[in-house]
């Protein structure tokens, strides 16, 4: 039995899009793909690397529109970005200064949206890799090692960033078909350990659209499943 299942508190640790949101307090229905009461503006072909200079430039504008409007928050949706530097992070933050800000990146598959990652900049202490999807060998691969050595059924999540965020940050992905919502359990997978982690604190929630929400400062392979691990007793424990 090769395999080590343990548990983890979970620590507290752009083309790009600006999003100007509701005022705090107040949630816009999830709309994935477009935001339903934001506005967008797209980046020149040019622009597509976030330099800080950039990224400060972009959240001026939206914390400017969002004062105009008099809405109390705001937020940058990025799109495709494997890489956000501290520096281009730290600058989002001196910009956006005492106005709450989110920085939401979407990882596009087949013109839908596969994983989100939302953070606060101000929180950040290290460059991040950004992308995450469903839709990957590696992630495709997990589930079948997974549902092939377990009797459970499980999703993957597969994140670009190889060992944490430094931060808690929230991840959003549908929820498989199948999956019962109010009993979820999310592990961490390490291909090369053979380590199983069961993620505690995660605060997982399901909204209208299905789509599942949790937080986490673990990268790597997440994998969801809605009852304990369960060996099926054959073959190598992983």
């Amino acid at each position: 039995m090769g395999g080590i299942i343990k548990r983890l508190g979970v620590l507290f640790c752009f083309a790009a899009i600006i999003v100007f949101c509701l005022p705090v307090g107040t949630q816009a229905a999830s709309v994935y793909g477009q935001e339903k009461d934001g506005i967008s503006v797209e980046l020149e072909e040019s622009d597509r690397y976030l330099t800080r200079e950039i990224a400060m430039d972009l959240t001026q504008k939206a914390v400017d529109k969002a004062k105009a409007e008099n809405k109390g928050s705001t937020s940058l949706l990025v799109r495709d970005y494997n890489h956000l530097s501290l520096e281009a992070l730290q600058g989002i933050a001196e910009i956006a200064g005492k106005m709450p800000l989110r920085l939401k990146a979407d990882t596009i598959t087949g013109g839908q949206l596969d994983v989100r990652i939302t953070l606060e900049p101000a929180l950040a202490v290290q460059d991040m890799c950004l992308l995450a999807t469903m839709d990957s060998p590696r992630a495709v691969w997990i589930k079948e090692l997974f549902e092939g050595g377990y009797d459970n059924q499980v999703m993957v999540i597969s994140l670009a960033e190889p060992v944490g965020f430094g931060m808690s940050v929230e991840v959003i992905a549908k929820l498989e078909k199948g999956l019962d919502a109010e009993t979820l359990f999310i592990y961490s997978y390490n291909r090369s350990s053979k380590e199983t982690v069961l993620l505690e604190e995660t605060g997982a929630w399901l909204d209208e659209n299905g789509f599942l929400h949790f937080n986490t400062s673990v990268a790597g392979a997440l994998v969801i499943t809605d009852s304990p691990l369960h060996w099926k007793g054959i073959g190598e424990n992983f």
